[in-house]
């Protein structure tokens, strides 16, 4: 290896075979390359380039189109079209190609459960909130109003998966080579990403994956995931501070 420069993978790699001398991970299975074509057609009409955001360069269509996993699946008599890549569904491929928004991570039920917390704990602080004037009730509102869409927010926005089958042009030489093949994925990750077993995709930023939000928290909704948590917390510092300490106690004088 000279200049920083990192190997081309091998698209026979053997399973069970040691690759960190080459900056590689130990792969699970013999991949064989592009081995359905069926797929990429169906999927080709609906994706057409993405990627982890770093600044770095889209990856080329044929990248893309191996990364997917199967043809689109239709929802509600076509009116949702997803296509599956790793264990996740996009949603919505046209949207995901321009926003990175879209994108549902295997474990659909985990926001559906928080959700539903919310509905339980706004009824509860409506109650609370009644006996103290409308605006009261409104905060609640606005809290869970708050809460909804910034757990749709995290749950469905693309947590930073890695496309790229050669490192980004863009890329300076210094970080080049601490760019890594995964063989799990067949794609390159940068520095800071890692493989998600539960998404079975490689997230840029990897931090962890969260059952609750249903998906990867990496790099592309680290921010979102930081501002849910902060407005669940207002929302229950508002529950213990107003409806249950103070708003008793001054209705009381």
């Amino acid at each position: 290896m000279e200049n920083g420069e990192v190997p081309a993978p091998s698209n026979g790699t053997a399973h069970g075979a040691s690759h960190w001398n080459g900056g590689k991970i130990e792969p699970m299975e013999m991949d064989t390359g592009y081995e359905d074509e069926e797929k990429d057609e169906n999927a080709g009409s609906f994706l057409r380039a993405g990627g982890a955001g770093n600044g770095e360069s889209s990856p080329s269509n044929p990248e893309l189109m191996h990364a997917l996993q199967g043809p689109p699946k239709n929802y509600l008599n076509g009116m949702v079209i997803a296509v599956p890549i790793g264990n996740m569904q996009i949603l919505f491929p046209e949207y995901f190609q321009r926003s990175g928004w879209g994108v549902l991570g295997p474990q659909w039920f985990g926001p559906t459960c928080v959700w539903l917390i919310l509905v339980v704990a706004t009824h509860f602080c409506i109650n609370k909130a009644s006996t103290f004037g409308p605006g009261s009730v409104f905060f609640c509102f606005v809290f869970f109003g708050a809460s909804t869409y910034l757990l749709t927010d995290v749950s469905l926005r693309d947590p930073g998966i890695c496309l790229h089958k050669e490192i980004p042009a863009t890329v300076p030489s210094s970080e080049a080579g601490q760019w890594r093949w995964c063989d799990f994925c067949q794609v390159y990750q940068p520095p800071d990403g890692s493989h998600c077993p539960d998404c079975n995709v490689c997230i840029a930023g990897y931090d962890h994956h969260c059952v609750w939000m249903g998906t990867c928290i990496g790099r592309r909704n680290y921010r979102q995931f930081v501002r849910f948590n902060v407005s669940w917390l207002y929302y229950l510092a508002y529950l213990f501070l107003w409806l249950i300490t103070l708003g008793p106690l001054i209705k009381g004088l």
